[in-house]
Parts: C-alpha cells; sequence; structure tokens
C-alpha cells in the first residue's frame, strides 16, 4: 500500500496514539554495524488545504559520534537489508546510550529535512506542469461559457429582465471560474517545511 493510502494513514494514527508524545521506540541489537545508530522517520508535506500531499518513510545511519554512515534511503529498504521483518530481541539500553542517541538526533534531522526538501521540490515541479495544463482548460472553458452566454441573449429583447438573467449567468461564470481557479492553486501548492517524526532508532554498539 501507498504511504497516503487510507488504511496506512489508520494504522500510523494507531501508532502514533501507542506511542506517548515526544518519544521513540528504541531497540539495540547486534544485527547492526558496530558503533551505528539507524533513525527512522515519518515525513509529511502538506498544501495549502492541510492536506498531506507527500509522505515519506525514510532512514538515516549514523556512527555514534553523529557522523553520517549512511544518507537517507528507504524503509522497506532497510527492513530487507536487516532482515527486520523476522524475529528480533532488543539489548539492555543504558540512559547514557539513550543520552547520546537525543544528542545525534539533530544530525539526522537534518539528513531527513534535506531529503524531504528535495522530494518537495520534485513534487513542486509536476504539480506546477498539472496546474498550467488546468488554467489553460479552464480559460478555454471560461470562453466557451462567456461565448455560449452571448449566443444565448443575443436575440432576447426586454430590457431589464433578460439583462439581469444575463448578468446573472456572468456572475455564476465568473464565481466558478475564480473558486475553481483557487481551490487547484491550494490543491497543487505545498508550502512550509515538511513535518518530521521520529518513529524508532535501531543502534549497535
Amino acid at each position: 500500500l501507498y504511504e497516503l493510502h487510507p488504511v496506512i494513514r489508520y494504522v500510523m494514527t494507531k501508532l502514533e496514539a501507542s506511542v506517548n508524545k515526544d518519544v521513540a521506540l528504541v531497540a539495540k541489537s547486534k544485527i547492526f554495524p558496530s558503533k551505528s545508530a539507524w533513525f527512522v522517520f515519518q515525513g509529511q508535506v502538506s498544501n495549502n488545504l492541510s492536506q498531506p500531499v507527500l509522505v515519506d518513510f525514510l532512514v538515516v545511519g549514523l556512527k555514534w559520534d553523529g557522523s553520517i554512515l549512511r544518507k537517507t534511503f528507504s524503509f522497506n529498504e532497510f527492513m530487507e537489508e536487516f532482515k527486520l521483518r523476522e524475529n528480533m530481541h532488543t539489548e539492555n539500553i543504558s540512559e547514557d546510550e539513550l543520552k547520546n542517541l537525543q544528542e545525534i538526533l539533530p544530525d539526522a534531522v537534518e539528513w531527513a529535512r534535506h531529503h524531504m526538501q528535495e522530494e518537495q521540490q520534485t513534487v513542486e515541479s509536476n504539480m506546477e506542469r498539472k496546474l498550467e495544463a488546468y488554467q489553460q482548460k479552464i480559460k478555454i472553458w471560461h470562453r466557451t461559457a462567456i461565448e455560449q452566454l452571448e449566443l444565448d441573449f443575443s436575440e432576447k429583447i426586454g430590457g431589464d429582465y433578460w439583462s439581469r438573467i444575463k448578468d446573472s449567468r456572468q456572475r455564476e461564470i465568473e464565481t466558478i471560474l475564480s473558486t475553481s481557479s483557487q481551490y487547484f492553486k491550494d490543491l497543487t501548492s505545498l508550502h512550509g517545511e515538511s513535518y518530521l517524526k521520529v518513529l524508532a532508532v535501531f543502534y549497535n554498539l
């Protein structure tokens, strides 16, 4: 299922509800390279209607000192590479180890944010092309609607009555044009920085 699928969004909501706010799950295992930490993120970008347009699950691999070990890659790759679909037992985790993970977290966030910015630019570029095509279509519709309006009332006489009817129809056309164009702009425009949530951290010493 793709990231924006309703089932995935439901599961994500259940996961977030099961973990306290501002807390991420942590697991320690020797299946990971020594002195490495792997931060799992959910990244999301919304449009002007606050609807999620881009959602990604990604992983950043850091060395224990916070330097980069592996740049951002997909969560599915991470699952396959370290066989996380199999049973995994976590080892004892000390407070000092948790403290170190917290200290290098900002480094992982920066790599994740950079990845989401690149993805956002790609999506924005695709949406700009769609918006341009849409605007061309709406202009053609508007011109055709006005031309048809003139034809419909070209032979109607009756003073103010038909004039008011025509003006009312024209206002309807202009309203449809303005509201539909604004909606599509809101739908296809992304804004602000991406939302990032740390879902889990896997590490080994």
